[in-house]
């Protein structure tokens, strides 16, 4: 909101609405769905943030979000074999699309025909325990103390540090 020069008044007043539960009014409403939905594009990296700023042009907002995936990657694996930074990477890439499956599973299949998950368990696992991606777990009954009731879903990651 501030990078997009909303003015205090209108943040002070989205902020009153928020404490006393009360609606902000169709037209402010209207206009923060609007820069939410620019957010969700921009995404909040610094750099894609002051060009947006800058230049108001997407595409090259992309390029920037696309240089700053690259070099993570890049950077997630630089101390890994180059087999093992491969196999990283294309589990990296695939997680997107294997979570917009509905099912929601990984298909190892997808990196190689045949694949089993001891042979790629260990990156993963790293992949985890980097802080690259998180995970997500299924509970058979949802309810209070969802730890009692976890059913552990390795395989079910979201993006950590992306925005789409």
């Amino acid at each position: 909101m501030i990078a997009s020069n909303v003015p205090d008044n209108i943040i002070t007043h989205i902020k009153e609405c928020y404490v006393l539960k009360k609606s902000v009014g169709e037209v402010v409403h209207n206009k923060m769905m609007k820069l939410f939905k620019r957010y969700l594009v921009v995404g909040g990296m610094p750099q894609a943030v002051n060009e947006y700023i800058e230049s108001g042009n997407i595409s090259r907002v992309g390029e920037i979000q696309r240089d700053i995936i690259n070099f993570y990657k890049r950077d997630f694996t630089k101390y890994e074999s180059e087999d093992n930074a491969l196999m990283l990477k294309t589990i990296y890439d695939l997680i997107p699309a294997q979570l917009l499956k509905q099912n929601r599973r990984f298909n190892y299949a997808d990196i190689k025909k045949g694949l089993m998950f001891k042979s790629v368990e260990n990156s993963f696992v790293w992949l985890y325990n980097s802080g690259v991606v998180l995970s997500a777990f299924n509970t058979t009954e949802p309810k209070i103390g969802l730890k009692l009731n976890e059913k552990a879903v390795l395989l079910s990651y979201i993006i950590q540090m992306l925005d789409f």
